[in-house]
């Protein structure tokens, strides 16, 4: 016959918590990361040049 011990079940809800505020944590911490990222540069103008061949 095994003895249930009453701290066994809050243990459990403990270790839920702990993995839940970790979850939020990461969460937020990504999130911020993205707000945080800089935007990209705007593109550089381009080095094309445009050139007309006329045959004489």
């Amino acid at each position: 016959m095994a003895v249930r011990v009453p701290s066994q079940a809050s243990t459990k809800w403990w270790i839920l918590l702990a993995a839940v505020l970790a979850a939020l944590l990461t969460y937020w911490q990504h999130r911020d990361a993205i707000e945080r990222a800089p935007s990209r540069p705007p593109a550089p103008q381009s080095d094309f040049v445009e050139v007309e061949i006329v045959a004489e």
